[in-house]
């Protein structure tokens, strides 16, 4: 039983989707009965929510023993995985890259365009690990493919995406401090190489954004080469409400577009902008309505006045390249390493855990 305990712990970090709160305050449960034995530790404070969820998820389970513990615990990963499969293999890569309506990252290609949907509308395309390393095999394959002329990136549904899907944070909080900064510092790897993979992509990025858009899916539009949004856009980096700091080269870039005390707001004090504010501060550079956003998006990149038939790839690949010479790029991939050390502090700080448990709380 001890090495079928193991596999199934080894198996948990890499569902293929977040299994809920339930069962991971199960599997917390049955992982510290297993372990530990009888619930020992005193009952948190009401306000600690993180914390006090767990405890009742290990003291309800009583005088179980430690080995009925575990055969449950593989019992409960077993059913999960048979729900929802696991990440990593041909199967993940097929689900993530296909054109299914079902698939959590859509992505197609049509004379020239890569085209990435974003496909979690009931998540408010809210974006998880396995998807930013889908991007970064994408755009790396995508930067030497001569069939790909520009890159556009977009969302289902009335979001464009609300950032980083908070639930994998309470994966966090279930697991033992040894994996929690290892899943932290596998986080801040991944998306330091999500990051550079725009900073570095000699390709034009064009990102329709068809609702509001949050967090690292506002922080990186700025890497992008030409944004557009519908009119019901908003845009916000909600990051000190959420215990986090700014990444995406937020901390370089912002300042240039907004002016400091405008991206001081945005990237400190969790302000909100409109299409409008956006469009005046050049943050993005046209604004469509949103009952014919589809429509004029495509105008825009096939019709007859649009990018292709009237763009030269070479001129769009030379012009990038002279804006987005070595010099900048390398004060971006400074800014990015710094950014993302700043943020695996964050996430391993004391206080990081109360604050999203207080944010969680708030969602309630």
């Amino acid at each position: 039983m001890d090495s079928k305990f193991k596999e199934a712990l080894d198996k948990v970090p890499n569902l293929k989707e977040d299994p809920g709160n339930e069962a991971k305050l199960k599997l917390y449960g049955l992982f510290k009965q297993a372990t530990v034995g009888k619930c020992n530790q005193p009952k948190p404070g009401a306000f600690d929510f993180v914390a006090k969820y767990k405890w009742d998820a290990w003291n309800t389970l009583g005088e179980l023993s430690q080995a009925d513990a575990k055969k449950q615990y593989v019992e409960t990963v077993e059913q999960l995985v048979s729900k929802i499969g696991l990440s990593g293999g041909t199967s993940t890569s097929s689900s993530l890259t296909s054109g299914s309506e079902s698939d959590m990252l859509v992505i197609q290609k049509r004379d020239g365009v890569l085209s990435f949907r974003l496909n979690r509308p009931d998540k408010f395309n809210a974006i998880r690990l396995e998807m930013y390393e889908t991007f970064i095999e994408q755009l790396k394959n995508a930067a030497s493919d001569d069939s790909v002329r520009l890159v556009f990136i977009t969302g289902t549904g009335d979001y464009y995406s609300s950032g980083n899907d908070l639930a994998q944070f309470l994966e966090m909080g279930v697991a033992s401090p040894e994996d929690v900064k290892k899943m932290a510092e596998k986080a801040r790897g991944i998306l330091e190489k999500y990051v550079a993979s725009f900073i570095d992509f000699p390709k034009p990025i064009i990102g329709a954004i068809n609702g509001p858009a949050i967090g690292v899916m506002v922080t990186t539009l700025a890497l992008f080469d030409v944004v557009v949004c519908s009119d019901t856009t908003t845009f916000q980096t909600p990051f000190s409400s959420t215990g986090q700091s700014p990444e995406g080269c937020s901390s370089v870039l912002f300042p240039q577009l907004f002016g400091v005390s405008r991206a001081n707001k945005l990237l400190m004090l969790n302000d909100k902008i409109s299409a409008m504010e956006a469009l005046n501060a050049g943050f993005v550079a046209k604004i469509f309505p949103k009952p014919s956003f589809e429509k004029d998006v495509e105008e825009m990149i096939y019709g007859e006045k649009g990018i292709l038939k009237n763009c030269a790839q070479g001129s769009l690949v030379t012009a990038k390249s002279l804006i987005r010479n070595s010099a900048v790029k390398q004060i971006l991939h400074a800014a990015n390493k710094a950014e993302c050390d700043a943020l695996l502090n964050r996430w391993l700080s004391p206080d990081f855990p109360k604050i999203m448990a207080k944010f969680f709380a708030r969602k309630k």
